[in-house]
């Protein structure tokens, strides 16, 4: 269940605040977030000439937004799946064109997951759609290499801990024929 904010059609206020700005804030209010319907709601003080707006019950949780990075180094495998792990470090684009990123100073980094791998197995019918069974002699997926540029969303799981994940970068494969 959902609690919606009521939206107002007039104002007894000795402040010239209007109706219409107010039900705007409201209205954002109810777009951005979704909670139970457990009591929390929206307090609002008219102080002078200015409204105050404040949340009254737990923290907010906004969906964590995509950011950049680079892949800063080797993936390690996971056992004789084909899905490894992935160092990654925040960048952003600096000029234009192809080229100029750089890394974000004292910006995120850590171990990143890739999201097109998640269900990938040893052998057999993998996430990107190839039967690994059916590939020739030594063809076979390929982690990201280092010094790709991913997407990264992090997630946080209900213990708080975060993790990130790498979206909409596919393995290559590659070997050679036997």
């Amino acid at each position: 269940m959902s609690i919606q904010f009521n939206r107002i059609e007039r104002m007894a206020s000795p402040a010239p605040l209007r109706v219409g700005l107010v039900n705007q804030l409201i209205d954002a209010a109810n777009r951005i977030r979704s909670v139970a319907g457990d009591g929390r709601f929206i307090a609002a003080d008219i102080m002078g000439e200015s409204l105050n707006i404040r949340w009254v019950g737990p923290p907010i949780v906004y969906p964590a937004l995509p950011w950049d990075a680079r892949i800063s180094a080797t993936a390690t495998q996971e056992g004789a799946n084909f899905r490894w792990t992935y160092p990654v470090v925040e960048i952003f684009k600096d000029t234009a064109g192809y080229g100029g990123w750089s890394d974000v100073t004292g910006g995120r980094t850590g171990t990143a997951y890739a999201m097109a791998e998640d269900g990938n197995t040893s052998s057999g019918l993998q996430m990107s759609g190839v039967d690994d069974d059916n590939l020739v002699g030594t063809y076979a997926h390929q982690p990201l290499p280092v010094g790709r540029k991913v997407r990264i969303k992090t997630h946080t799981l209900t213990d708080g801990t975060k993790e990130f994940w790498i979206i909409g970068a596919d393995n290559g494969i590659d070997g050679a024929c036997s």
